[in-house]
């Protein structure tokens, strides 16, 4: 993971934003929370739909012996929602809130989500999050990252946790979860990329 998320980090401008004047836990804003919600909305609505009615031959269809299928980009994105969401609920939200936090703002969340979808900037999964084949349709994908993106969501719906306050390198917490919908949302243009390849199966 550390390999993974760095590689997205970098690309990331640390943010320097207002400052609490105390360090006292302040839950989302209504708007932070509508945002991240429909964002997580968004990014399966997307997600689900580019991998719709398709094909087994399609569906495993690689582009070359290097590149991941559809399938493939798919799996990742099942391992991966766990991994994200464990970061923030279990390693991120248990570090100490500082006095002089920083408050990031909206502006700095849109910089999340335009740099994690810049796919010119190329990062490498570590082995956990590679895919093994163990999902041979979208229906068992869909099955698999349903209950995942729910819980996601519903934290976000219901959560008391000061999401802005705790911080891991450049991001908050809150801007974590944006990165997880985000991701999904990367690697989503990943596999309708695949589909554009001229020996796609038809």
């Amino acid at each position: 993971m550390k390999h993974f998320l760095g590689a997205i980090l970098s690309l990331i401008p640390a943010a320097g934003i207002a400052w609490a004047a105390d360090g006292k836990a302040i839950p989302l804003t209504d708007g932070e929370r509508r945002f991240l919600i429909s964002h997580l909305e968004k990014s399966r609505r997307e997600f689900f739909g580019s991998i719709e009615g398709l094909s087994k031959e399609q569906w495993n269809f690689k582009p070359a012996p290097e590149r991941w299928s559809v399938a493939e980009c798919a799996e990742h994105l099942v391992l991966t929602e766990d991994l994200l969401f464990d970061m923030v609920t279990q390693k991120i939200l248990k570090s100490p809130i500082a006095a002089d936090v920083a408050r990031r703002s909206q502006p700095d969340d849109e910089k999340v989500i335009a740099r994690i979808l810049d796919r010119t900037q190329k990062g490498k999964a570590p082995e956990a999050l590679h895919p093994s084949g163990k999902f041979p349709t979208a229906a068992t994908i869909k099955e698999a990252f349903n209950p995942k993106r729910d819980r996601t969501i519903e934290y976000a719906r219901s959560t008391q946790e000061d999401l802005r306050g705790h911080s891991s390198g450049s991001m908050d917490a809150y801007q974590y979860l944006i990165l997880l919908s985000a991701h999904t949302l990367r690697h989503t243009a990943q596999l309708n990329e695949v589909k554009t390849d001229p020996h796609y199966p038809k």
